[in-house]
């Protein structure tokens, strides 16, 4: 939950990126969703371990209201802890946050309405929005 708190304070700072005025209230809809959530919210935890095919341990912590996803946290241990945070609204992708270094404070962020990304000016070559929404929908599906 720490996590989820640590990520709410940032999600702030990220409207002063947007380019007009509709994808500014777009993202501080989902920005306001995802602190109003996680303060009001009571969530379920459950931590999955397992290890991927290049032999890496990978922990992934489900946020549950109910029946609906509300957050999944992906860490993947290698030589640098990877982690993607990954906001859900009706277990649909809103937001996804990456970190490729959890020791390094960068982070990409995407945010999403219907699958399609709202900021494509953020877009990292290292991780293609279709390859984060289908590990998504991957771990949506696998839960």
């Amino acid at each position: 939950m720490k996590n989820l708190l640590y990520i709410a304070c940032f999600l702030f700072s990220l409207t002063m990126f947007a380019q007009n005025a509709e994808q500014e209230k777009k993202l501080n809809d989902i920005i306001q969703y995802v602190q109003e959530t996680q303060q009001e919210g009571i969530f379920a935890v459950e931590n999955i371990r397992k290890q991927n095919d290049q032999g890496e341990e990978v922990v992934t912590t489900y946020y549950v209201d109910q029946k609906d996803i509300f957050c999944i946290i992906n860490n993947v241990f290698s030589k640098v802890q990877n982690e993607v945070t990954y906001y859900l609204k009706d277990n649909k992708l809103i937001l996804a946050i990456i970190r490729k270094d959890t020791t390094n404070p960068d982070e990409i962020y995407y945010f999403f309405e219907d699958d399609k990304i709202l900021n494509p000016e953020d877009i990292h070559a290292d991780y293609p929005v279709e390859e984060v929404l289908r590990n998504c929908r991957e771990l949506v599906d696998g839960y």
